[in-house]
């Protein structure tokens, strides 16, 4: 006797079923997928600026010359914002670029309130106006200078003075963002530090 050969499959409604298990499961993982996101973002923001202060302090230490890291506000629609940086030799011609001109990874910043960056408010840092690319005006910038020691020159005022704030964009207020990521600036002997919480 043969038997008859049955087909089974999966009726619309288990179907529908994995598909509201499957949607349900991934509107709960986007916000964990975004904060991962946004945290590698502003962890990748710290590497770069960090990166461009070793370069600086080590330029200024191998060529007996003072470096400057120019920390520079670019134009944003919702306001300009301390998104950009460059370092600058300064040689016996004049001042000339040691890098390009770079960006933080989109959304990213250095925060502007005192309390998260007091180095972008010392009175004796130099600020002033440079050329960026892809603006049509110069924009202000302020400028972190290694000396041939390796520490920075001037040594601040305050020696708690010397670090800045990374967040995301959009963070205006005065208090630590969730997610945020600080360097500080040893100013006797340049080496920088990174906390992340």
């Amino acid at each position: 006797m043969v038997r008859p050969i049955t087909r089974r499959a999966f009726s619309l409604l288990e179907l529908l079923v994995v598909v509201a298990i499957v949607g349900l499961l991934a509107v709960l993982a986007v916000p964990s997928v975004s904060s991962t996101l946004e945290a590698q973002n502003i962890s990748r923001a710290g590497r770069m600026v960090t990166d461009e202060l070793a370069l600086a302090r080590q330029e200024a230490m191998t060529r007996n010359r003072h470096v400057e890291v120019r920390i520079v506000k670019i134009p944003k629609p919702d306001g300009p914002i301390w998104g950009g940086f460059q370092s600058w030799i300064l040689n016996s011609s004049g001042k000339e670029p040691l890098t390009r001109a770079t960006r933080l990874p989109e959304s990213i910043m250095i925060a502007d309130a005192a309390g998260l960056s007091p180095i972008l408010h010392a009175a004796n840092f130099s600020k002033n106006r440079m050329p960026f690319p892809q603006s049509s005006s110069e924009l202000e910038y302020i400028a972190i200078c290694f000396s041939p020691s390796g520490g920075l020159n001037p040594i601040p005022a305050n020696p708690a003075e010397p670090y800045f704030t990374i967040a995301k964009e959009t963070h205006k207020s005065t208090q630590a963002p969730a997610n945020y990521l600080t360097i500080l600036i040893n100013p006797a002997t340049g080496r920088t530090t990174l906390f992340q919480p």
